[in-house]
């Protein structure tokens, strides 16, 4: 048991199991409580997700079991991660202002550098590339309305 309790691996994935347990309970009784077809439901998508992050968590498990108390570098990353959660609270300030495809392609760039890749054009591409398939996903397809931003009222277009 102590070895568990030393590999983080299997933390994480009993922690994500139970979270995964939970958000299937919650998305079949609030479905059910509001006695529809699955596919009007907007429980389906937390479903989806909550089923998911079951199997990721299992697989998770089974990775820490396996690995079990294997010698480990620890890194830490601190610097990083108050980076990131800096540039996650920028994107927040701004995606009401600028509006979605700016502000997630700018934050997509700070993240993608953030992460480790040194080519600009590559950075710029995956950038542009994921927020115009997002955009198309839930704005275009799924008819979602994604913040414009107050910005293009103020400049009149």
């Amino acid at each position: 048991m102590k070895k568990y309790l030393e590999n983080n691996d299997a933390i994480e994935g009993a922690i994500f199991f139970v979270f995964s347990v939970l958000g299937i309970i919650f998305s079949i009784k609030s479905h059910i409580a509001l006695d529809m077809e699955w596919k009007l439901s907007p429980y389906l998508f937390p479903l989806a997700i909550s089923i998911m992050l079951f199997f990721l968590s299992i697989s998770l498990i089974l990775e820490g079991r396996r690995k079990g108390s294997e010698e480990r570098k620890v890194v830490n990353h601190y610097m990083e991660m108050l980076l990131y959660i800096l540039i996650c609270f920028i994107y927040y300030l701004l995606l009401p202002f600028v509006g979605f495809l700016i502000s997630t392609a700018a934050f997509l760039i700070f993240t993608f550098r953030l992460l480790g890749l040194k080519k600009w054009p590559l950075i710029i591409l995956l950038s542009v590339i994921a927020t115009l398939f997002v955009y198309v996903l839930f704005a275009l397809t799924l008819h979602v309305m994604l913040p414009k931003g107050s910005i293009y009222y103020y400049l009149g277009l």
